[in-house]
């Protein structure tokens, strides 16, 4: 289960662009993108699932964010992602 919206980094995309458009895309929030919190990064090899995942490597960057809407609205983003089953 995923809990946070994400995605990849396209050419020439800041990773604080490349969050607002996938807070867009995946929940249909403009977020404004504050300061960095964690850098994150899996190695697929390192881990239990290895035999699957052994080619991965993800390095994830996680931003403080603010909801630019009023918080009791509840829309969908414009790309959702085809297993997302709902935002909350």
């Amino acid at each position: 289960m995923n809990i946070l919206s994400g995605g990849s980094q396209e050419p020439g995309e800041t990773l604080k662009d490349a969050d607002i458009r996938e807070c867009l895309e995946e929940v249909g929030v403009k977020v404004k993108v504050k300061e960095l919190l964690f850098v994150s990064e899996y190695i697929g090899k390192n881990h239990e699932h290895s035999q699957w995942d052994s080619e991965v490597h993800v390095v994830t960057h996680l931003f403080a964010c603010t909801p630019q809407f009023n918080q009791s609205t509840i829309v969908k983003g414009t790309a959702p992602d085809p297993d997302q089953i709902g935002n909350e």
